[in-house]
Formats: C-alpha cells, sequence, structure tokens
C-alpha cells in the first residue's frame, strides 16, 4: 500500500467513524427490533422474507425476533388471503409510537457536510461511487453486507413504484388492501382478475426480494 493510498483508507476510516457517530448521536442503538421499527415506519406491512433480505438476517432469526417483538405488542403479522406460507408484517399503535424516535433528521446530514459545498458534494459522491469499480470479483460478492438496509428499502421502493406508474398505478394513492393485492400479483408474474389489472401482464424481471 502505498503512502498515499494508506492516507486515504485512514480518512476514510475517519469519516466513517465520524459520520457513524454524528448521525445516531444521543439515539437508540440500531438494534434488531429497531431495525424492524424504522423499516416497517418506511413501509408497513413487508412480507415476512422481505423484510429479513432488507435487513440481511436469516429468516429463522427474524421470526425469533418477530416473535418477541408480537409478545410486546410492537408487530402483528397476518397471513395472506392467496398463500398462507406469506405473512405480512405491521407494526400496532404501540410499535408506531417507538418508531418516531428512531428515524434521523435529514438537516443531521447537511450540517455534517457543512464545510463542503453543494459542487463539491456532489464531485465527492462521484469519486466514491468510483472506488467499487476497481474491487475484484470476490470482494464485490461481499459489497451487500456492506449497504445500509434503509438503501436497500429505499431502492425495494423506488422499483416497486416505478413499476406500479408504468402501469397505470400510483402507490400512494392505493388503499392498503390493494397494494397488499399489488404485492401478491406481482409475486405471481402477472396482474389477476378481479382486481382491475391487466391479465396479459408478465415482469420477467421482477425478483422476489423486490416485492
Amino acid at each position: 500500500m502505498s503512502e498515499l493510498t494508506d492516507k486515504i483508507i485512514k480518512q476514510l476510516e475517519f469519516i466513517g467513524i465520524a459520520s457513524h457517530s454524528y448521525m445516531y448521536m444521543n439515539r437508540p442503538p440500531m438494534t434488531g427490533q429497531n431495525r424492524v421499527l424504522s423499516i416497517l415506519s418506511k413501509e408497513d406491512g413487508l412480507i415476512q422474507s422481505q423484510l429479513a433480505e432488507i435487513i440481511d438476517i436469516r429468516p429463522s432469526s427474524l421470526a425469533e425476533l418477530l416473535k418477541k417483538m408480537e409478545d410486546n405488542n410492537l408487530v402483528t403479522r397476518s397471513e395472506s388471503e392467496e398463500d398462507k406460507r406469506i405473512k405480512h408484517v405491521y407494526l400496532t399503535d404501540e410499535g408506531k409510537e417507538m418508531a418516531k424516535g428512531l428515524s434521523a433528521e435529514a438537516t443531521e446530514s447537511e450540517m455534517f457536510f457543512q464545510g463542503l459545498s453543494d459542487e463539491e458534494k456532489q464531485q465527492f459522491s462521484d469519486i466514491l461511487e468510483k472506488i467499487p469499480n476497481g474491487w475484484d470479483d470476490e470482494f464485490k460478492k461481499q459489497s451487500d453486507q456492506f449497504v445500509n438496509p434503509m438503501e436497500r428499502l429505499q431502492r425495494m421502493q423506488e422499483f416497486r413504484n416505478n413499476t406500479a406508474h408504468h402501469h397505470g398505478f400510483d402507490w400512494h394513492e392505493m388503499s392498503r388492501d390493494d397494494k397488499r393485492k399489488f404485492r401478491e400479483e406481482m409475486r405471481k408474474g402477472n396482474f389477476g382478475p378481479g382486481h382491475g389489472f391487466r391479465k396479459d401482464f408478465r415482469n420477467d424481471f421482477w425478483d422476489d426480494r423486490n416485492i
């Protein structure tokens, strides 16, 4: 490692530790329970297997965690009417109240980078995006574990919302029941009759993990 790259690694490590401390200063630690609460506060009713994918936790470990949260009246699980093996996870009123104190304020990230102009922040972001391009294939395979669960959720939401919009639906205006039906029909790769969806729709690129 050259002197310059060694310096960059140390700078990135310092900024990484500092940003984590800054964003979560005086906040509850992001335990498994708090991650579930935080994610469901952004997207209530997620499928249990999908929630495990976003948090990057074993399904069996998530099932155990959700059982404890159910016992504490923080979440409820509801079986899908279409497939009893599929369970949707919802926050209870008590869970929603606990989740309110977990989300970071957007202004905090702005304050952390107040030493940079908007142009410099964009340049910094562009440079950081280039770094993974030079990683070897084996290390790239491990990179998914470095992704923040909230970023995984955001990617899923953007993909789903764009898909819904492409087929004439506005996800944000759909009822809870219609959203559930939409997710289940997307899992099957088509829009079924009786829901106002196109019968002939097939989405070959849809991935169950993104539903």
